[in-house]
């Protein structure tokens, strides 16, 4: 049962990450993370880090899966996401530009290339940093159909930049049941106990799985899209300021007990705000507090199994992502580059109606395989 470990694994990562991630950004509303997308480009460098390096990333993954297990999750993972079509689309882009003066190992390049849907090219990043820079985001904008165009800022990428490692997932799905145009209503979101705004909300009155956690203090609700393939699962808190308390007490043993609840289908009206995040989040201190500290000091760093010649350091990490949910389904691009130099949930109590008007958290999850693409929170749609 490897992949069933890395999975378990994965998920503590997830939840780890996200938590981390709303921790250093709590000024943010809106936040949405991709741990499956930080997680392969993270097995990635770990088919080149050596010794503590290699050590410190098994421990920010929390798996102890070998890396060729790993890298046969990810390789099968990739090669079951992309049969969605035609109910959804799921696309696995991976991209690594590496310094002319400093090649990647063959091996390394092949492995990654196999197992990962890496292309690696090579660039001149001492003398045409700035062209490189272009490059690469021209190369996610058509990747993403332009919804993101400007992954790598300025200054991020100078004559010292060794290599460039872009991965990303990108998903269109369409609901099952689509929400009605003329049924979406100006309606209040409460963003705290004092501020609300006025959203557009949609509505419709369709069979839902549904789910309550006493210990989460929340309810859950599975909006499926065609085919069954994608879903979305709203997570909301029982009182209008409850979601830091979910926040805090979400584990990954209540997560999985709050998901295999939504078992029980009911008739349910459900109102949920029309929203688009499009956010950018540098990594670097995450992954850090994580335990991956070697990985970017310039004295420690052991990418020796990537480079011919050299160890450079990862310089940074950047999340990009992309969330819009609107009438007929979500659309979804969620970005990362790096570059070197136990309560259980209860059966969901009746309620007729599921209406999102305070912060709320969702998953972004795929069925088959069972693995979660992105998790975010909305805290001012």
């Amino acid at each position: 049962m490897a992949s069933q470990s890395v999975y378990d694994s994965l998920l503590r990562f997830s939840l780890r990450l996200y938590k981390e991630t709303i921790r250093s950004n709590s000024k943010v509303d809106n936040i949405v993370c991709s741990p499956l997308v930080i997680a392969a480009g993270i097995s990635t460098l770990l088919v080149g880090a050596q010794n503590n390096t290699a050590k410190e990333l098994y421990g920010v993954l929390q798996v102890k899966a070998s890396v060729d297990r790993l890298r046969d999750y990810f390789s099968k993972l990739i090669a079951d996401l992309t049969t969605y079509a035609p109910y959804a689309s799921i696309r696995v882009a991976s991209r690594t530009y590496s310094e002319q003066q400093l090649p990647l190992k063959a091996n390394y390049a092949s492995l990654v290339e196999s197992f990962f849907a890496t292309t690696v090219k090579s660039v001149d990043f001492r003398h045409s940093h700035e062209a490189a820079r272009q490059e690469a985001n021209s190369w996610v904008s058509q990747q993403t159909s332009s919804k993101i165009r400007d992954l790598i800022p300025p200054g991020i990428i100078n004559a010292g930049t060794s290599s460039i490692l872009l991965n990303a997932v990108c998903v269109q799905a369409f609901w099952q049941s689509p929400f009605q145009w003329r049924n979406t209503r100006p309606q209040t979101f409460h963003v705290d106990s004092e501020n609300s705004v006025v959203v557009d909300m949609l509505y419709q009155d369709r069979s839902y799985k549904m789910a309550h956690s006493e210990v989460l203090r929340a309810r859950a609700l599975e909006i499926p899209c065609k085919g069954h393939k994608v879903s979305m699962v709203i997570v909301l808190p029982d009182t209008q300021d409850g979601l830091a308390l979910l926040q805090e007490r979400l584990t990954p043993c209540r997560l999985c007990a709050l998901l295999s609840s939504l078992s029980m289908v009911m008739d349910v009206e459900l109102s949920l705000p029309k929203f688009k995040i499009n956010s950018s989040v540098a990594l670097k201190d995450s992954l850090r507090t994580l335990g991956a500290k070697e990985l970017f000091s310039a004295c420690s760093a052991d990418l020796s199994g990537i480079f011919q010649t050299g160890r450079p350091p990862l310089a940074d990490v950047i999340h990009r992502t992309f969330v819009q949910v609107d009438e007929g389904g979500m659309d979804a691009a969620c970005w990362c580059a790096m570059t070197t130099s136990a309560g259980c949930a209860s059966l969901p109590f009746y309620t007729k109606r599921f209406v999102v008007d305070h912060p709320f958290m969702f998953l972004i999850k795929a069925n088959e395989p069972d693995v979660i693409l992105s998790i975010g929170s909305v805290r001012k749609p």
